[in-house]
């Protein structure tokens, strides 16, 4: 068994590796085959005890009361029962907050710059061709300017 090629591959690993728990993956596989390499019966166990500190069947648990000590009752808004980290999705506004003529009005405007007449759909490539041209030779449309000013909602 070749362990100093394998021992070479996990460094480099490690070394390459952008994530930090991934990082941490490849360090406790090192000495993990470190160990086997010296003689140790359970080096899986050893090493366990070396990276984290206690038996590897206890690590998730201890990593969990880490968390909750360290986030105390904001521990609920992070993770779920299980200890998954929740996804990043925004919390819904109450609808108390939201203004319906200004969503109506914002709705307009988005309608205004998105949705154009088909006759003022002018290609970008015949825009570019009319400029410095006589006129005569096609239309320029340009955008109406009925804009209304922005409001900004209290979050």
């Amino acid at each position: 068994m070749d362990a100093c090629r394998i021992l070479e591959r996990l460094q480099n690993a490690e070394v390459s590796e952008s994530d930090i728990w991934f990082r941490g993956d490849y360090r406790q596989a090192y000495i993990c085959v470190s160990l086997a390499q010296s003689g140790e019966p359970q080096p899986f166990i050893a090493s366990s005890y070396q990276v984290y500190g206690t038996h590897p069947d206890q690590v998730w648990r201890k990593i969990m009361a880490d968390r909750k000590a360290k986030l105390g009752k904001e521990f609920a808004d992070w993770y779920d029962e299980a200890g998954n980290l929740k996804p990043d999705l925004p919390k819904k506004k109450p609808s108390i907050y939201i203004d319906e003529q200004a969503e109506q009005a914002e709705r307009e405007r988005l309608v205004g710059v998105l949705i154009f007449p088909k006759a003022q759909r002018a290609n970008q490539e015949q825009v570019g061709s009319l400029r410095g041209q006589q006129e005569g030779k096609g239309k320029l449309y340009e955008m109406p300017t009925q804009h209304q000013p922005l409001r900004i909602l209290p979050a």
